[in-house]
């Protein structure tokens, strides 16, 4: 699952219980689950719906009692092999306890359960989206979102990933509309739709989609694959279509695995909040923006956000779905190899792209997440739903993408592709752990992988290098040393280019010519580098002509350093007065990343002023060559070169960008669909009151949704308090869309840089929301809108929100962001003396 942590408010969230595995746990070695029978009648318009549950079991042991998970369902009778039964439901720890009249003997039973529930308005459990067609039509959707531990919201189950069974589901369609499952229609009476059973798989994974759609298809060897939207949408679903059709062809190649289900569907659902898509086995559901493309009003970010999205998705069929970890506690096992395997399928179906290169910023977020103290290790001990949601973070998906990455680096890609292939036939359609994934590497490598390995899956923190150059002549003898006795596996990339694969422990050495040495070259590791004068002036001064993955690493460590207060800020602005024009767009992306990170932290300071007229002269010489105006000759890297530029430059105050992106919005400008989001957020950030107003009321009456999407992205980066406060009492008077308020509030906080005021608006309109957020976002809440904070003020206030407003185990989020902002207050005094110092 991708998840935007764009927050979507919801005070008035129900109290989330915390049961994720103790009803598995004291069950597991006295029943199995074979099948679970499910029939559900929806009330679209009443938002409720009624359920009956047949549940087939084996028991290996008497039972006395049998104990299932089940949350806000209305439990009206129970059956156990056709007799009554008494039962007891538990509100807070999320079980259903049945009762047989009499212990139940060793063999098969059958239980049957006739149930109610609710049909909410947030994305989780069993929900519905209102929207409106193309046509103006008001229109409405079912669907479900069940990862991490909302299953149990829609049906009686065992909620676990590892309690994995047969489902056969049939439902009830309102008129109108079509209803699409995990598997294909077995048989269709009338208006009751039956589904052919699933393979084994778990609770998470099942999924139901009823509305009114449109379909286009394509076959992937023997899989039929298809894009399914709302009406008036399915133009925009050729792009995706034709990228899962080769995706499943690469990914059944790779692992050797062929996809085990008939059928692939891709579900677009309007909308913008809660998770941006879920893997559902044979029916994946996305957020609309992120499956669906048009190449004449899109640009190039758009459709490669939509590509790695769908490779993402596609990866868990096998990562996640044929194998699935046992637990919560390794869902880095889905997550983190899922994101890996996006970046490889960028680069091995379109390496113009460079996908991979910009993987290098999901590591070097995990990186800096990791290096407070309230981070946590990517596996970790999970014992309550709220704990399962709250794993859904940077350092689960970012880290554990670098522990892949890391790992397949050590092996080489042939011997770890191989490994995995092995884990995939061992475990199929079953779960497996961490360790049992280290123990196949070991068998298929050699290697005793775990050593390395367990040092960044198992524990916290970024280990820190030292590196040290003496030079003796025209020969050069490099130190890495380390205070942590615990190993770290690299390459260091050698003056004449060369990668030397390595292992850290307290100290290791490196000859070669006197030159640029490298630690962390190619940025297989995960570590951050501290260099000495000698080392640091070597790399500086060859920085223009080193591989775009080393420079983006040298800027990465000497930003995260500096801010770290563990190096001079000088060593980074001397790099990036070296950037070459015609490097890699990600290398580009790391400097913009930069310099808007340190004009956040001079915000209203003396040395703003100074820090944004050099920051503009760092990116205009690369933009200049290519210009704002995109070219017939452009290739993809000019493409994506020129968006982050823009946009860059635009918040920086660049004036002739600025004049362009306000062009761009006058009635009847046509800007190029490659470059025309980018100068609209440019615009809305320099808004003034009739460009505002011109650009809210296009949102208002756009009838296409995802453009209106965008408009409210590029309306809350205004930076006018006054205009800010216009979108404020939209949400606050129920005049913008549910699903717009949220991400538009975290805009205004983060882009357009409001965070007293959104704080302030948070604490007076508690209630402006309605129920809008899942578990993860209502987490995630206070410390979106602060997360960009230096003060220590802010920390304060963010602490104070989580204690009063989020459970303890759901509070590390605000825990991570609170530690980020105490760091920043702390070294911010030195910063902007040591940026004066730089600048004069």
């Amino acid at each position: 699952m991708l998840r935007a942590l764009l927050i979507v408010l919801a005070l008035l969230l129900p109290n989330l219980a915390n049961a994720a595995s103790g009803v598995v746990d004291e069950l597991k070695e006295k029943l199995t689950v074979q099948r679970y029978r499910l029939h559900i009648v929806p009330d679209a318009e009443k938002l409720r719906f009624t359920g009956r549950m047949e549940i087939a079991l084996d028991a290996t042991a008497a039972l006395a009692r049998v104990t299932l998970h089940a949350a806000e369902l209305e439990i009206a009778t129970v059956t156990v092999d056709g007799k009554p039964a008494q039962f007891e439901v538990e509100p807070k720890s999320e079980r259903l306890v049945i009762y047989p009249t009499a212990p139940l003997p060793v063999g098969k039973h059958e239980i049957a359960i006739d149930y109610a529930g609710r049909i909410r308005q947030a994305p989780f459990g069993f929900f519905a989206v209102d929207y409106n067609e193309p046509s103006g039509k008001k229109a409405r959707l079912l669907a479900t979102q069940f990862e991490a531990t909302d299953g149990r919201r829609f049906m009686p189950c065992l909620d676990q990933p590892d309690a994995k069974a047969v489902f056969e589901l049939s439902t009830v369609a309102p008129p109108g509309m079509t209803a699409i499952s995990n598997m294909p229609v077995a048989a269709q009476d009338g208006a009751t739709t039956r589904f052919q059973p699933t393979p084994r798989m778990s609770s998470y994974l099942v999924v139901l989609v009823i509305g009114d759609f449109e379909t286009i298809s394509a076959k992937s060897g023997t899989t039929d694959v298809r894009v399914i939207t709302p009406r008036g949408e399915i133009e925009r679903g050729r792009f995706p279509l034709e990228e899962a059709v080769k995706l499943l062809a690469l990914y059944t190649d790779y692992f050797q695995a062929p996809y085990p289900l008939p059928k692939l569907d891709m579900i677009a659902i309007p909308g913008s909040a809660g998770f941006q898509a879920m893997e559902n086995w044979g029916g994946v559901t996305f957020f609309e923006q992120l499956l669906l493309f048009d190449p004449a009003t899109q640009p190039d970010s758009q459709r490669e956000q939509v590509f790695a999205t769908i490779s993402h998705e596609i990866a868990h069929q096998w990562f996640g779905n044929l194998v699935t970890m046992r637990a919560w506690d390794d869902l880095w096992l889905n997550e983190g190899f899922a994101t890996w395997m996006q970046h490889r399928a960028a680069d091995l179906l379109h390496p113009d792209w460079q996908l991979g290169l910009q993987g290098r910023h999901d590591r070097d977020t995990a990186m800096r997440r990791d290096s407070v103290n309230a981070t946590h290790a990517v596996v970790q001990n999970v014992s309550s739903s709220d704990q399962a949601n709250a794993v859904f973070d940077d350092v689960t998906y970012s880290k554990g993408y670098a522990v892949v990455h890391a790992v397949e680096a050590q092996l080489g890609a042939e011997t770890f592709r191989n490994g995995l292939r092995r884990w995939m036939k061992r475990f199929a359609f079953g779960s497996a752990t961490t360790d049992q994934l280290w123990a196949v590497l070991r068998e298929e490598s050699g290697r005793d992988v775990a050593q390395f390995a367990r040092a960044l899956a198992e524990r916290q923190g970024v280990p820190l290098l030292d590196a040290k150059l003496v030079c003796r002549g025209t020969r050069g003898h490099l130190t890495v040393t380390q205070k942590d006795a615990h190993p770290v596996a690299l390459f260091v990339r050698m003056p004449n280019g060369a990668l030397r694969k390595a292992t850290i422990e307290r100290e290791a050495a490196f000859d070669g010519a006197c030159g640029p040495f490298t630690v962390n070259g190619g940025d297989y590791g995960y570590a951050r580098t501290r260099y000495d004068d000698t080392a640091f002036e070597k790399l500086r001064d060859r920085f223009a002509s080193l591989p775009p993955t080393d420079q983006i690493v040298l800027l990465d460590d000497a930003r995260a350093l500096a801010i770290a207060g563990a190096q001079p800020l000088a060593r980074g602005l001397e790099l990036l007065r070296r950037m070459p024009a015609d490097t890699a767009p990600a290398v580009w992306q790391s400097a913009a990343s930069f310099l808007l990170e340190l004009d956040s932290l001079a915000r209203n300071s003396p040395v703003q002023r100074k820090l944004r007229s050099f920051a503009r002269s760092v990116l205009r010489p690369a933009l200049d060559p290519i210009g704002i105006t995109p070219r017939d000759s452009d290739t993809a890297g000019d493409r994506l070169r020129r968006e982050a530029l823009v946009e860059a430059l635009g918040s920086l105050g660049d004036d002739t960008v600025v004049r362009a992106a306000l062009a761009a919005t006058e009635p009847g400008a046509k800007p190029h669909p490659a470059i025309a989001n980018a100068l609209l957020r440019v615009a809305a950030g320099s808004a003034d009151a009739a460009t505002f107003e011109r650009l809210l009321a296009r949102a208002e009456t756009s009838r296409d949704r995802i453009e209106t999407l965008f408009l409210y992205e590029a309306l809350g980066a205004v930076r006018d308090p006054a205009l800010a406060q216009i979108l404020l009492d939209r949400i606050r008077e129920g005049r913008m869309a549910l699903e717009l308020r949220g991400p538009t509030l975290t805009r205004l906080a983060l882009a357009g840089r409001h965070e007293t005021l959104t704080w302030q608006f948070l604490a007076q309109n508690p209630n402006a929301f309605g129920e809008a957020a899942d578990a993860v976002e209502h987490f995630a809440l206070g410390s979106s809108l602060l997360s960009d904070c230096a003060a220590f003020d802010c920390a304060t206030r963010l602490d104070e929100y989580a204690a009063a407003n989020l459970p303890r185990d759901g509070r590390g989020e605000a825990r991570l962001v609170s530690a980020e902002i105490r760091q920043r207050a702390k070294e911010l005094p030195s910063l902007l003396q040591q940026l004066d110092a730089f600048l004069n």
